[in-house]
């Protein structure tokens, strides 16, 4: 079964600009998202550069910051 996606982009891209938005949003580093999504830095680390699947996470990603725009 093909995984939803939000856009049409590729994952590791819609990873890049939902955890960009994030840290526009907050104004705050990294770490601080992972700790969010009770992940390492480091793994989120591989999951943005693609080192490692972020398909669960993607959605998580939106709704934090989602919630923090609105």
């Amino acid at each position: 079964m093909a995984r939803k996606s939000i856009t049409n982009l590729p994952l590791n891209t819609e990873i890049k600009l939902a955890v960009a938005t994030w840290k526009i949003v907050t104004g705050k580093p990294q770490y601080q998202l992972a700790k969010q999504l009770g992940i390492s830095p480091s793994q989120l680390s591989h999951i943005i550069t693609g080192r490692r699947p972020g398909t669960k996470y993607i959605q998580r990603i939106n709704e934090i910051a989602g919630k923090i725009a609105s």
